[in-house]
């Protein structure tokens, strides 16, 4: 899947959720500086939380996992 896919499927999770703010990262030296080698990757608070494009439901209930405050 694109890069585009996971614009949008962070976009739906932050609809969904919306006290989270995801960040879709798909500059190669921006993942390099995460320790990421495969893009696009999703990035909650500065941490990585999934690489390449995840399942929906799987990365609503990771997000919810770490960030309970979230109002998701």
């Amino acid at each position: 899947m694109s890069g585009q896919h996971a614009r949008v499927l962070a976009e739906e999770i932050m609809k969904h959720c919306p006290g989270l703010q995801v960040e879709v990262v798909e500059d190669q030296h921006r993942a390099q500086a995460l320790g990421v080698v495969v893009l696009p990757a999703f990035v909650l608070n500065g941490k990585v939380i999934a690489v390449g494009v995840p399942r929906k439901e799987w990365l609503v209930r990771k997000l919810r996992e770490r960030n309970q405050r979230a109002g998701c």
